[in-house]
C-alpha cells in the first residue's frame, strides 16, 4: 500500500494506491490446451486447441474503431477483452497472447495508401493486451505471451 499527496494550489489531491494480490486459483496449465489469440486492427481471432495441439474450435470477434474518438475506442477494446476471458473461462483453459512490438510496424507504413495508414494507427494493440491482462487477472486466467513467429494462421 502507498499514498501520494498532491499540492495543487488550492486544494490537495490524496491518493491510496494498493496492489490487488495475484487471484489465488490462476490456472497456468496448459495440459488440457489453450485459448490462442490473434489480435488484428477489426476483429480478435481465437482458437480453441487440445493439450496435444489438435484445434478444437475456432472463431473471431469483430469490432469497428473506424470513425471512433479514443474513449471510444477503448470502450469497444474492453469489452472485447471481457468477451474473450469470459470465452477462456467457460472453458477453463488460459490464454496465449503474440508478443508484438507494432511501433516499427507504424512508423514504416509512410507510404501506403491513406485507408492502410490509419487503420494501422487506430491499431491499439498494446491497449488490447493490457485490457486483456488485466481482465484476465481479475477472472484467474493466466496468460503467456509467446514469439509472433507462425501464430496468424487461424487470423486470416
Amino acid at each position: 500500500m502507498g499514498w501520494s499527496i498532491g499540492d495543487h494550489g488550492t486544494y490537495y489531491i490524496i491518493k491510496c494506491i494498493v496492489e490487488d494480490p495475484e487471484h489465488p486459483h490462476l490456472n497456468h496449465s496448459k495440459a488440457d490446451g489453450v485459448i490462442g489469440v490473434d489480435v488484428n486492427y477489426n476483429h480478435i481471432a481465437f482458437s480453441n486447441v487440445n493439450g496435444q495441439g489438435q484445434l478444437l474450435s475456432s472463431s473471431c470477434l469483430y469490432f469497428s474503431l473506424e470513425g471512433k474518438r479514443s474513449g471510444q475506442i477503448t470502450k469497444i477494446l474492453e469489452a472485447e477483452a471481457i468477451r474473450l476471458v469470459d470465452i477462456a473461462v467457460q472453458r477453463n483453459k488460459p490464454i496465449v497472447l503474440e508478443a508484438l512490438d507494432t511501433t516499427l510496424s507504424k512508423s514504416a507504413g509512410r507510404y501506403r495508401n491513406r485507408k492502410q495508414n490509419r487503420r494501422m494507427s487506430m491499431f491499439a494493440y498494446k491497449k488490447m493486451q493490457d485490457r486483456i491482462h488485466s481482465r484476465a487477472a481479475k477472472m484467474g486466467v493466466a496468460v503467456f505471451e509467446v514469439n509472433p513467429a507462425f501464430t496468424s494462421q487461424i487470423g486470416k
